[in-house]
């Protein structure tokens, strides 16, 4: 009996599941490599940061790179480099060193696959209920984003060779998953329109009153939330976890994550009701979590860190669809891609909270850091409630950038040293 072929859609999502893994499995394995390695903060730091050296400038050139080449290509791309990326960290269990290139592989693979998928999932689910490519391709991320921390985390805790078995998985994995896209039929390139659209770094809405008041001050907080949660959280009980350290990372990285994409849909109707009230709501969610985290800190208390990673994940989720939702309104149909990747570039500065707070942090107590840092997501409010009174412009988006989801896998994380 013939099996049933597998849907050209899904083929090109458990690809994108593959490359979401990648770009989430390190962090929980950090304090593998900081027992073994007796690796720095500001070595992991440096290993952690270079994945946003290797994305941001990429997401620059992967609109133009698909407009031309088609995103069949694009994506086959993104998923061979994040293979190559995983068989180089898994190097790194002979020379740490290794790890930087690794990362940096991986930001270049996630910024060539990630949007180019989502465009190809869409292109490929015609004849589907309106919307669905696109919950398809979020799906798929999610289960990327979120599988990698908790399966890399599991394994590097409770089975032998914890700096090498879990990429040795993901790398079965990619081939796995490549092998199935492979055959995937894509549209054909559009090289003459490329030739034809000017691809600004800083396009003209990103100058624009709306953007520097209504984005900008609080952009950084789409990443900064979810990273506190990923590092600070662990790091604040490292005393109680000593014994699960990487199973306990992996975890409260998949509940922030999770957290996140479950209140999207939420993020999303709020959108429809008016700006102002998906910001305030985002802005007081990481307030909310990043006091949230100075309790925990302060009291030492496990019992703490579930509740307050799912509020951090609550915060990046809301203003992250916000983010998206305000690029869609401002942009012109030609430099949507632009703008985004403007957007992107503010979000992953939030990477670098965490080691901030660190600088602030005396002799490990992170009280005080945190309960100034949960008052400056206030700070930004009146700047958006600003912006949000100059009206966008009105002209439809050819491409809806709330359908593409955002990888929140680039952290900075800190150990107690």
């Amino acid at each position: 009996m013939a099996r049933p072929a597998v849907h050209p859609w899904l083929r090109i999502a458990l690809a994108m599941v593959g490359v979401a893994w990648g770009a989430n499995q390190f962090p929980p394995l950090i304090p593998v490599y900081r027992a073994r390695d007796h690796l720095t903060p500001a070595s992991v730091t440096g290993m952690l940061a270079i994945y946003g050296l290797g994305l941001v400038p990429v997401l620059f050139l992967a609109g133009s790179f698909t407009h031309r080449y088609g995103p069949r290509r694009t994506v086959r791309l993104g998923a061979l480099l994040s293979l190559t990326s995983t068989l180089v960290m898994c190097a790194g269990d002979i020379q740490a060193w290794t790890l930087y290139p690794g990362r940096f592989l991986a930001g270049v693979a996630s910024a060539f696959a990630f949007t180019a998928g989502s465009l190809w999932i869409r292109q490929v689910s015609h004849g589907a209920a309106a919307g669905s490519g696109a919950r398809r391709a979020t799906v798929a991320l999610s289960a990327g984003f979120g599988a990698g921390p908790l399966v890399a985390g599991a394994v590097a805790q409770w089975l032998p060779a914890p700096a090498l078995l879990p990429y040795l998985l993901h790398a079965v994995l990619m081939l796995g998953v490549t092998g199935l896209m492979w055959g995937v039929s894509g549209p054909a390139p559009t090289a003459s329109a490329a030739a034809r659209t000017t691809h600004e770094l800083i396009p003209a809405a990103a100058r624009s009153r709306r953007f520097l008041l209504g984005v900008v001050p609080w952009a950084p907080w789409v990443f900064g939330a979810p990273t506190v949660g990923f590092t600070i959280l662990p790091a604040v009980v490292a005393n109680h976890i000593s014994g699960i350290a990487a199973a306990f990372a992996g975890g409260v990285a998949g509940l922030v994550l999770m957290a996140g994409i479950a209140v999207q849909p939420l993020a999303r109707r709020l959108g429809t009701t008016g700006a102002l009230r998906i910001r305030v709501a985002g802005l007081l969610a990481a307030a909310a979590g990043l006091a949230g985290c100075a309790l925990t800190a302060s009291t030492g208390e496990v019992a703490l860190v579930p509740a307050v990673a799912i509020v951090l994940g609550s915060g990046y989720g809301l203003l992250f669809v916000l983010g998206l939702l305000e690029v869609e309104r401002l942009a012109e149909a030609h430099e949507a891609s632009s703008l985004v990747a403007c957007f992107y570039a503010l979000t992953y500065l939030g990477i670098a909270i965490p080691f901030l707070l660190s600088l602030f942090a005396a002799g490990g107590r992170y009280t005080a850091p945190l309960l100034v840092a949960a008052l400056l997501p206030l700070l930004a409010v009146p700047l958006a409630a600003l912006g949000s009174r100059t009206p966008p412009q009105t002209q439809p988006p050819a491409v809806r950038l709330t359908d593409v989801p955002v990888d929140p896998s680039s952290y900075c994380p800190l150990d107690r040293s």
